[in-house]
Formats: C-alpha cells, structure tokens, sequence
C-alpha cells in the first residue's frame, strides 16, 4: 500500500523512481522470502525506501521464525547491499517499537520497549540498518489509513450492503492518511536528512469515533460501538523534527 502510494507520489512530482515486486515477472523482482541471490536491483539508486514487511501481528507472534527472516534478517541483508553500492536507506518502521498506554507520547529520542513479536522484529531492524550508515534514516509511523485499502475499504463495503459498521469504542488510534504519509516519507528522502523521524496523527481517536468521522453524512444507526478484549493500543508518536499530520 505504501509502496504504491510513494510510487505515483514520485511520478506526481516528475521524480524518476523503479518499484521492485515480488510478483512473477515484475520488472524488478524481489522477493525478501527468496535467496538473496534471486533480487533483481534497480541500479545507481540514490536513495532506496523499504517498505516490504509482514506487518500482521498475529503472524508474527505464530509463526517468529519465518516473520524475522523478512522482517530483520532478509531486509538488514537488502540495506546492506543497497549500501555497499552507495545507495542511503529510509526504513519504514512502526510505533510498535513502543509499549502501549505511554503516559506521554514518545519522540525520536526514547527508548524503544517492543511489547509483540513485530515491534521487536522491527526494533532489531532498525538498530542494524541505522548501524549500516550514518546516512540512512528511520521513519516510525502510526495507523495509515485509506479509502481504498485494509478497514475504511472494508467499512465502505459494509456500508454499500446495508451492514452496521461495529467498531471498537475503548481503542484509539493516531491515523495518517496514506496519501499524506506518502509525501512525508518522500520529503525526508528527498532531503538526504539522517536518523530517526516520527510520523503521526496529530491527535488519537477511537476506531468508533474514526468510523463516524469517515462516514459522517450516514445516518448514525449505521454505527454500534463495541469494545475490544484487550483495549492497549500502541502510543501516539510525538516529534521533534516533523509537523503531526492533522486528520479533519
């Protein structure tokens, strides 16, 4: 999702990029599950942004073993290599690198403290690629968002069918809508600035309160509240160096 959003943001903008896919007979085809030898490169690549990951958490926390092969392994090997050709990295990492329920949001100076399986995977990741190069950067977001892709394309569909969207009252998030999340990440790869930078919301809503948001010129009984088993939410992010992005 990201990948293609930063693709037709590049081309917007008149800036040549290649995208790699791990579809069969992609014209760059890479697929992070496969031995290294089998990538196929774009070449002279000034800046690379990875985005590929396995990103379900409950995938992570079943299947460890096979998560930390893309997740870390795999793609600390791709930075590697995209640096050694002089190519700097921009990682796309998480606010899962964090615990949930921080009393105040972190910025890119915290600790990272990764409570699941994924924001650990990701939090090695990033230690490694950070280590690669003083050039390359890291950019942690919270919840993207799109109309067209994951919940809000589900919700849509439940909607056109006649179906109540329940979501969860006591769970909040700090969406990002993609398309603006495109052109952040891009901006900071653009401007060759290093470290650790935090994407987020610029404030935290419940799932419920995000749906009548969203849907907000439907009638109200489309809408019923339920509240989630576990109601932890990874934190909002907070930073020093980029603006928060407003969700009106």
């Amino acid at each position: 999702m990201i990948g293609s959003a930063l693709m037709q943001e590049a081309e917007a903008r008149g800036i040549p990029c290649q995208g790699t896919s791990r579809r069969p007979g992609a014209r760059w085809h890479l697929d992070l599950a496969a031995p290294l030898k089998s990538w196929q490169l774009p070449e002279n690549a000034t800046t690379a942004i990875l985005c590929a990951a396995r990103t379900r958490l409950a995938d992570c926390e079943t299947r460890p073993e096979e998560t930390h092969t893309i997740n870390v392994t795999a793609t600390v090997a791709l930075a590697r290599l995209l640096n050694s050709q002089g190519t700097r990295i921009v990682f796309i990492s998480t606010n899962q690198v964090f615990p949930p329920d921080l009393a105040d949001a972190p910025d890119e100076s915290s600790p990272v403290a990764p409570v699941t399986a994924y924001g650990r995977q990701k939090a090695e990741a990033e230690k490694a690629i950070l280590g690669l190069s003083p050039k390359n950067a890291v950019i942690r977001l919270t919840k993207v968002i799109s109309p067209d892709h994951g919940l809000l394309a589900e919700w849509k569909k439940m909607i056109a069918n006649g179906y109540p969207i329940k979501a969860y009252s006591n769970l909040k998030i700090s969406p990002i809508p993609l398309l603006t999340t495109s052109r952040e990440i891009l901006n900071i790869a653009l401007s060759d600035r290093e470290g650790i930078f935090h994407l987020g919301g610029s404030r935290a809503l419940s799932y419920f309160d995000l749906a009548k948001q969203f849907f907000s010129s439907h009638s109200t009984s489309l809408f019923q509240a339920t509240n989630a088993i576990k109601s932890s939410a990874p934190p909002a992010l907070r930073s020093s160096k980029v603006n928060p992005i407003l969700i009106d």
